[in-house]
């Protein structure tokens, strides 16, 4: 990639002043309405008072300048910077804020410097770091930049001086680097540099902060197709399951905000960059009004939060970009939801939106990029890679209320929604190192994944193939989905299933807001009590809610009630004090039971994601005349009226088509056009050949995309699934 540099010209102070004047603005609360900085300042103006007496306390002893009685910062020291400098921070906050009665006041201005004499004695460049890297490279910057924003024209210049010199040793004064310990680091180092170099009149710095933004912070963003790469949320959310905004979009956000209308302006490139995945964001994966989230690391289970996509898309439409229309309108809701298929294969996530139903297909291989952070090494990792939950766990949500927080049913890992688990892979306790640190264990029954493959095949229409080979301990499973937007169905196969001890693939797990569960089964009501479970007898179709499921083929399909609260008597980990507060919840789980030490089974499960009880044996029976499912060696077919779908997990032949390598297909007849979607999950460079069943050519081919004879052939590239249109027809 080539490099892009900061034009080296001296930027015109006006500039300068104008930018400094939006830092200050922003951090100080004067864009926020009266009433904002009025309720602001009633917060600070009473803790700013505690200040200012405990720091007059100890004018007559060695902790002169101190609020507290602060030691020496040490190895383990993880309240570094609130000792030394939040205090002080937290006085320049009501120093700049106009509604404080501390606005601009000489005691303040005095305090500081006071606090900074004593501050000097133990914090230096070179001093000794302490052993939390979190607040020494992350909470310092942060809070020393905006001290210096805070207090602009009001620091003693020899404080001022200092202040940089501890930023400069901090932050560096060579190459911001693209990656490290956290991935949106970059992105905000390069953030504060810039702050500091607005505030300062510095060109140096503030080119060099720039030139990171568009070289390593954007490119390390976004992958080729546009996608994310994946983050820790919080250190007890799994944040690798779904695209997600997180700091590094908001650095660029924020610059964007800024810079806006000035020399200093990130390229119209990037900024839209990263608008087009926000409206891509926004519109598949803000369900309701929330933003929809999987895998709750800690809690075992899934959880929401506000919508904050449409936030910052309503912060990135002043920066006066050519997306800012659209963006305007994804954060006033004027946007429709989609409706079809979006495959993320940074992510290998596929989400399928309808009206009034959400699904999300999570998963997981070894062949995709690593990622580069865990926090706090509580992260179960293989190599450089973390996997849990993510080996076909599918998401369905017809309402809020199934995204709530407070569900509790992925409390039990065999309960996760999609996934094949056994009793015998389960890591527990007792069998968990530690890592040498107090409280520091791998979390508590977690199954080992290192899955062969995983990927999907999207057509643009809406529909497509997905697939996992789960390896997952002594778990192994093929699985495929084939979604078909048309008919608001999921289908999903699974074959060579292997496991140690009792082993299930769940169908559905889901909250009962009553007291008790109704379903219908065949037509007849079934109703069961928390505690009660029921074997169907398949062929059957069942119904629950607004949704149906319908088992083609004979297996044992288990139904259960349960109501309890979360479980965390397991180890320490997460400590009590930690453990969420959650209620008793009611749920139903319907589940394939496979048996002890099964060694082949398979299982088969149509989803109707939105449809009465009324509506379910018209459907069933022209899904039943239809639909042909398949499975061998090779992998699984599917093919409807209004789909074929191949999920290929070794070379080989299936109905007719022959791949020589894994491989996902999805293919519908559009009129005379026939449309074709390829995935190769390898994530290497490397030629797919498929033979098809049926004479086709060449009607709108990719560069990389040949048709010789009945042969496709594609120059597979990492994580890029391919589209294409040929002339033919699917046999019937």
């Amino acid at each position: 990639m080539t490099k892009i540099s900061f034009e080296q010209k001296r930027v015109a102070p006006e500039q300068l002043d104008l930018v400094a004047q939006r830092i200050h603005d922003r951090l100080s609360g004067r864009q926020s309405s009266q009433a904002e900085q009025q309720q602001r300042a009633a917060q600070l103006d009473p803790e700013i008072s505690r200040l200012l007496e405990a720091q007059k306390s100890n004018e007559e002893n060695s902790l002169c300048g101190a609020f507290t009685a602060v030691e020496p910062a040490t190895e383990q020291d993880i309240d570094f910077a609130r000792g030394y400098f939040d205090p002080v921070r937290l006085l320049a906050q009501g120093y700049a804020l106009p509604a404080s009665t501390h606005y601009h006041s000489p005691e303040i201005a005095a305090a500081i410097r006071l606090a900074f004499h004593f501050t000097r004695q133990h914090v230096y460049p070179d001093c000794q770091k302490p052993g939390n890297w979190w607040v020494w490279a992350k909470q310092m910057p942060d809070c020393l930049t905006e001290f210096l924003a805070l207090m602009r024209d009001s620091l003693e210049k020899e404080d001022e001086e200092y202040i940089l010199s501890i930023l400069d040793y901090l932050l560096g004064k060579g190459p911001i680097p693209g990656s490290g310990y956290h991935t949106g680091k970059a992105g905000k180092d390069a953030l504060n540099i810039f702050t500091i170099g607005v505030l300062t009149g510095d060109s140096e710095r503030i080119a060099r902060a720039w030139e990171c933004m568009e070289n390593e912070v954007s490119p390390f963003l976004l992958e080729a197709d546009g996608t994310p790469l994946m983050t820790v949320i919080q250190s007890h959310f799994l944040g690798i399951s779904l695209p997600y905004v997180y700091e590094g979009y908001r650095t660029v956000v924020e610059w964007a905000q800024l810079a806006r209308g000035t020399d200093m302006a990130l390229r119209p490139e990037t900024t839209g960059k990263v608008a087009r995945y926000l409206l891509d964001l926004g519109h598949w994966n803000c369900f309701e009004k929330t933003e929809v989230a999987w895998l709750s690391f800690t809690p075992y289970r899934a959880f929401w939060r506000p919508a904050t996509p449409p936030a910052m898309a309503a912060q990135l439409a002043q920066a006066e970009i050519s997306e800012a229309d659209a963006l305007r309108a994804m954060a006033t809701g004027a946007t429709p939801a989609p409706r079809g298929c979006r495959f993320w294969p940074s992510a290998e996530t596929l989400i399928l939106r309808g009206t009034g139903y959400y699904c999300a297909l999570v998963m997981a291989s070894k062949n995709r990029h690593p990622i580069s952070y865990a926090y706090k090494n509580r992260f179960l990792h293989i190599g450089n890679r973390w996997y849990y939950g993510r080996d076909g766990h599918l998401v369905l949500a017809n309402s809020q209320a199934e995204t709530d927080p407070n569900l509790t049913y992925t409390q039990d890992w065999r309960r996760l929604t999609g996934v094949t688990r056994d009793d015998g892979s389960l890591l527990r306790s007792g069998q968990i190192q530690s890592l040498g640190e107090k409280d520091d264990y791998w979390q508590p029954e977690w199954a080992l994944c290192e899955n062969r493959l995983a990927g999907a095949a999207v057509l643009e229409s809406g529909s497509g193939a997905a697939g996992i080979e789960l390896h997952s301990g002594a778990t192994r499973a093929r699985k495929s989905y084939f979604f078909l937007s048309s008919q608001d169905t999921i289908v999903t196969l699974g074959s060579h299933i292997r496991g140690e001890g009792s082993t299930e693939s769940i169908v559905h797990t889901f909250p009962v807001s009553g007291d008790v569960a109704e379903f219908q089964i065949d037509g007849k009501p079934l109703v069961l009590s928390p505690g009660e479970s029921i074997q169907l007898t398949t062929p059957c179709w069942l119904h629950a809610g607004t949704r149906g499921y319908f088992f083609p083929e004979e297996s044992s399909v288990t139904v259960a009630v349960e109501r309890r609260a979360p479980d965390f008597s397991d180890a320490g980990n997460p400590p009590p004090d930690k453990q969420p507060r959650v209620p008793d919840q009611t749920f139903a789980s319907i589940f394939f039971d496979h048996g002890p030490d099964p060694q082949g089974g398979t299982y088969a499960c149509a989803y109707f994601l939105q449809i009465s009880p009324q509506e379910m044996p018209d459907r069933v029976s022209r899904f039943s005349a239809r639909t042909t499912l398949h499975h061998n060696d090779t992998g699984h077919f599917f093919k409807s009226d209004d789909l074929i779908g191949i999920a290929c997990f070794r070379p080989g032949e299936i109905e007719g088509y022959t791949a020589n390598r894994a491989c996902f297909l999805a293919l519908a007849a559009e009129e005379e056009i026939l449309r074709c979607a390829a995935y190769e999950p390898s994530w290497q460079e490397t030629e797919l050949s498929v033979d098809l069943p049926f004479p086709a050519e060449a009607r709108d081919l990719p560069e990389n995309v040949q048709i010789r004879d009945r042969r496709l052939l594609i120059a597979a590239r990492p994580g890029a699934p391919v589209e294409c249109a040929l002339s033919g027809s699917l046999p019937r």
